[in-house]
């Protein structure tokens, strides 16, 4: 499997598992998300996906997600937990992530 098909697969299988609401409170800041999905990235990604791909990724989708998914959904990430969420922020985080592995990969191709 190409570099950019496994990128995107690694990135999309991280939303998938989110799925059960949390309790939960506030929401936490952009910078604790995309650690926490970087987290998540490097975790699931089994030293797949180069470092330079993994933060541009992270970046993207919070950049994307965080004003467009619930506080509950964002401290799942944040905390770099394989939880389940909401299905509306699945199915978001699951565009956002096919969107910024692609572009991730077009900006880091040769």
């Amino acid at each position: 499997m190409n570099l950019a098909r496994r990128m995107g697969a690694t990135a999309l299988l991280l939303t998938l598992p989110l799925g059960l609401t949390a309790c939960g409170g506030g929401k936490p800041s952009k910078e604790e998300v995309q650690a926490g999905y970087a987290k998540l990235l490097e975790s699931n990604g089994g030293g797949q996906i180069p470092q330079a791909q993994i933060d541009s990724i992270a970046k993207c989708v919070t950049d994307k997600a965080y004003d467009n998914v619930s506080g509950d959904t964002l401290d799942k990430i944040a905390k770099g937990e394989n939880a389940r969420a909401d299905n509306d922020d699945v199915s978001k985080l699951t565009g956002y992530a096919g969107q910024c592995s692609s572009d991730a990969f077009k900006t880091s191709a040769p």
